[in-house]
């Protein structure tokens, strides 16, 4: 006989994959495949294209000459330079010692291959070092996530922004760093950096704020003897020592 594949899992990072599913035609209308397939040898073939998402977390640094790739396809990731063309600057004794800066005064970056159902950490490191005291924001798709956030100290301002899943349900992110409206200075970032999260939510004082388990990995601590103050709205309930 021929076996159904009903669950793919793939370890594999920025990558989109073709995935190809053959199956017994006495299987079609069970409801599970849908897809108009191509008949090859007596057997119906269906092809998906897939997201596999990425395993490693995504750190570039910006304004290197060797870790700052540009964006393409087959990456997956990288900086998207509009505009006037981008600068690498270097900032001696500095330990992220290089920015890269756009006379246009907008950095962009593009990531591909996320996952709606997983979540993300944006982590983004800016700092100046020729005191210009630029002011600077955040964007992901053109929405404010981070900032403004002031320069001017010429010390390392560092971000880490869990991203809305509702920012990448078209599997991808467009990420700018910009400076304040009508500055000529130029923004720069030092580095940005992708990473998959495993966040958690808990209502505390609801039906499902659990004790903590060495299976579970997370939970209250029910040897603190706390007490539990019930309420249907979120911001009403709580769990009090």
């Amino acid at each position: 006989g021929l076996a159904v594949i009903r669950r793919l899992t793939a370890f594999i990072r920025a990558v989109t994959h073709d995935v190809r599913a053959a199956a017994d035609p006495a299987m079609v209308g069970d409801g599970v495949l849908d897809h108009a397939p191509i008949i090859h040898h007596h057997l119906l073939v269906y092809h998906y294209h897939v997201h596999a998402g990425f395993g490693a977390p995504v750190a570039l640094d910006s304004g290197s000459a060797t870790d700052d790739p540009t964006y393409t396809a087959a990456f997956g990731y990288g900086a998207v330079d509009t505009g006037l063309a981008d600068v690498r600057v270097t900032c001696a004794g500095r330990p992220d010692a290089t920015l890269r800066r756009d006379p246009s005064n907008r950095v962009g970056y593009r990531f591909d291959h996320l996952q709606p159902g997983r979540f993300y950490h944006l982590d983004v490191i800016l700092y100046e070092c020729d005191n210009n005291q630029r002011i600077e924001r955040v964007l992901v798709d053109d929405q404010l996530v981070g900032g403004p956030v002031s320069l001017g100290d010429q010390a390392e301002h560092r971000l880490s922004i869990r991203l809305d899943p509702a920012l990448y349900r078209d599997h991808r992110i467009n990420v700018a760093v910009v400076g304040e409206s009508g500055s000529q200075r130029g923004a720069v970032v030092a580095s940005v950096a992708l990473r998959e999260i495993d966040y958690r939510y808990t209502d505390s004082g609801s039906p499902g704020d659990l004790a903590y388990t060495s299976a579970r990995g997370w939970g209250y601590l029910a040897e603190d003897n706390t007490v539990v103050i019930s309420n249907p709205l979120p911001y009403r309930s709580a769990r009090v020592n």
